[in-house]
């Protein structure tokens, strides 16, 4: 059962089926990363760290919108499909679907965004963690670009410093701490659901067992700061501003398409050709 909320945050992998490899050349992970930036524009999350590795991702994301699940389908699922045409086989590419503990941000964003750039050194395949290419870290700490997706200056903000300049040089010194002082695994990561602290995880603890409280934290905290449909839907919109903000409000905002079509006049299968011609679209 996972809990998911607004705002909620998430430290989420997974591993190749049968231990096979998830990513087999630099093509496959630049693959992943877009796909990555592509769900990620689409669900509105934010990644504060990721990690690739050979038969395992790590990602640190945060869902202002409570989309994981979708987000994840779309990842997960596109990415599939594209080694399973590369290497021309059939059958699932990753182990099950994926695995995310839910993070309490004040508490364990910053150990955990540590934790995911450290993989590597972890695996002893680097003794530096700028020398893997295929995580954050680089472009956190400033020595490469920052990709579209990377929320690098929200992590920095945590960090502090007066400059963004001084911000990175704190971030780097306080990775490399991690690594010399051996605290590249957060104290009781395990496999807990939750991560936080007790009071944090009593708040949500009834939720992984009851199915409906838990769409009920994600409906009450999704809707609570959407606009109303009279101003998402004015009257006498050109057609395709008005179809693009009744995806808007479906999509985004979680309005049913009755309500949608209560609100223009329209026909509920009217609205559902329009949804359902917005979701095959890339």
């Amino acid at each position: 059962m996972r809990v998911a909320f607004a705002g909620a945050a998430y430290l989420v992998s997974a591993r190749g089926a049968g231990e096979t490899p998830i990513f087999g050349s630099d093509e496959d992970r630049e693959r992943f990363l877009g796909i990555l930036e592509s769900a990620a524009d689409r669900y509105h999350l934010l990644c504060h760290a990721y990690c690739l590795m050979e038969n395992r991702y790590f990602l640190l994301l945060e869902t202002p919108e409570g989309t994981l699940s979708r987000a994840m389908r779309q990842l997960n699922g596109v990415y599939g499909q594209y080694v399973c045409r590369q290497r021309g086989r059939s059958g699932p590419v990753l182990n099950g679907r994926f695995q995310s503990q839910l993070v309490e941000k004040d508490a364990w964003l910053l150990e955990l965004a540590r934790y995911v750039v450290l993989e590597p050194a972890r695996a002893g395949l680097v003794t530096d963690p700028a020398k893997w290419h295929w995580s954050s870290y680089r472009a956190t700490a400033g020595e490469v670009p920052v990709p579209g997706f990377l929320a690098a200056g929200w992590l920095l903000s945590l960090i502090g410093g007066e400059t963004v300049a001084e911000a990175r040089r704190k971030y780097r010194s306080f990775i490399r701490r991690g690594l010399e002082e051996g605290t590249t695994t957060p104290a009781g990561l395990g496999r807990a659901p939750i991560l936080g602290t007790a009071a944090f995880a009593e708040t949500l603890r009834p939720c992984l067992h009851d199915s409906a409280l838990s769409r009920a934290i994600a409906v009450g905290k999704r809707h609570a700061r959407r606009p109303p449909l009279e101003v998402l839907l004015q009257e006498s919109l050109p057609r395709d501003v008005r179809n693009a903000r009744i995806v808007e409000a479906h999509r985004r905002h979680g309005y049913t398409m009755q309500a949608i079509a209560d609100r223009l006049g329209i026909h509920y299968s009217t609205v559902s050709r329009i949804v359902t011609a917005a979701e095959r679209q890339p």
